[in-house]
């Protein structure tokens, strides 16, 4: 997208929301008039994942931007009222109770599997529906809580089976000791212990503590395993520290970790570190100036690049999830107007499919709460800033 003249990017931000504004509903525009319509959102705006959570609520006031431009919701503003949850899930369970339970039928929070994990709980039984922005949620089948994406199980069968089909026959895992840690280390465990998966061996399993400021010890064993791939599923600092033992060790082979890792700022702060081969497992996320290819969502992606460009902000996978929860409520809400209980909410999205978001097509049909749009392994270029599609998941580059 880079290089384009304002002229021209104002011109593709109108075709791209048209387009999107046809995606979601195919409603036509018409001037907001009436009280605008809150969605609560909890986010971690301070705290341990606050690089994930500002990025979040930067997705959340675009779109809600885009939204309004084109007639808002039935004739009225869309506000998504963001509350901080401090990283914390005693805050996050909090202002669920305070500003969710009883006043709405739909809400977004939090970004953690944690933070996610003690929401759930609250609205398991009767609502308000749930929309998670960490794909690490393990969601009850037909329940309340979604989270679009990929459940952990698909991402860690993913990096597997794209391993497997390079060749790599040696792999270590080093997870933190954190709730998210410690469900991917089960996962990866499991999945190493399959049939399909007797020609590739876990060489090394290490643990850290994600305060710890060091992990010496433990890269010091990866390396005398002779491990040819690392998965380091945990994210924010102690993926930092995790890239710091890679460097002060000497370990330099290609290094497989959360798409919650997949931020600018993040990865400006520690590009002194960063290993030479760096992949993600998520969707098909697009990068700005990066090509976007044809598609049955390509006009949504286009869609969302332009807009984050008329903002002046580059997005990456925080305002990709974030986009792509906020899309699917405010498709629902114009479907089922303003006062939608959270039982129609509920079941609108576990009806809908082929819906075009940023990380593919979503179908909920499963009942899984996540919608399992397509895997693709991205690769940070760090000479341009930003990353490509390396190839689909189990698929050679």
């Amino acid at each position: 997208m880079a290089g384009f003249s304002q002229t021209k990017a104002r011109a593709r931000l109108a075709g791209c929301v048209c387009l999107f504004a046809v995606a979601m509903s195919g409603f036509a525009p018409t001037a907001a008039t009436d009280a605008p319509l809150e969605v609560p959102a909890i986010l971690p705006l301070t705290g341990g994942n606050a690089f994930a959570g500002s990025g979040q609520r930067t997705a959340l006031l675009v779109l809600q931007g885009l939204v309004n431009r084109g007639g808002g919701i039935g004739g009225r503003s869309l506000v998504f009222d963001i509350h901080d949850s401090q990283s914390s899930s005693q805050v996050a369970v909090e202002l669920t109770r305070e500003y969710v339970s009883g006043q709405a039928p739909v809400f977004i929070g939090d970004s953690s599997n944690a933070t996610c994990t003690a929401i759930a709980a609250q609205v398991a039984q009767s609502g308000p529906v749930q929309f998670c922005l960490s794909p690490g949620l393990v969601t009850k089948p037909d329940g309340y809580s979604f989270a679009p994406g990929h459940p952990a199980t698909q991402i860690a069968g993913g990096v597997l089976g794209y391993l497997r089909q390079r060749g790599v026959k040696r792999v270590a895992l080093i997870v933190g000791t954190d709730a998210t840690g410690m469900q991917m280390d089960g996962y990866f465990t499991d999945l190493f212990a399959r049939p399909e998966n007797r020609d590739i061996s876990l060489v090394a399993n290490e643990r850290f503590n994600p305060t710890d400021l060091s992990v010496a010890a433990q890269i010091t064993r990866i390396k005398a395993a002779g491990a040819q791939a690392i998965i380091s599923y945990t994210s924010g600092a102690p993926f930092g520290t995790v890239m710091h033992g890679l460097i002060d060790v000497g370990v330099n082979v290609p290094v497989i970790t959360s798409q919650g890792n997949l931020s600018y700022a993040f990865l400006e702060q520690f590009k002194a570190v960063l290993p030479k081969e760096l992949l993600f497992v998520s969707g098909p996320l697009p990068s700005e100036g990066e090509r976007v290819p044809a598609g049955p969502f390509k006009s949504s992606q286009l869609a969302y690049l332009a807009a984050f460009q008329a903002a002046g902000v580059k997005p990456d996978f925080g305002e990709a999830v974030a986009w792509d929860a906020g899309s699917i409520i405010v498709a629902a809400l114009r479907r089922l107007g303003a006062r939608a209980t959270a039982e129609q909410v509920r079941q609108y999205v576990r009806g809908l499919h082929d819906f075009p978001g940023v990380q593919g097509l979503y179908d909920f049909r499963s009942g899984d709460g996540h919608g399992a749009p397509m895997l693709s392994m991205l690769q940070w270029d760090p000479a341009k800033d930003a990353w490509f599609i390396a190839s689909g998941v189990g698929a050679h580059k």
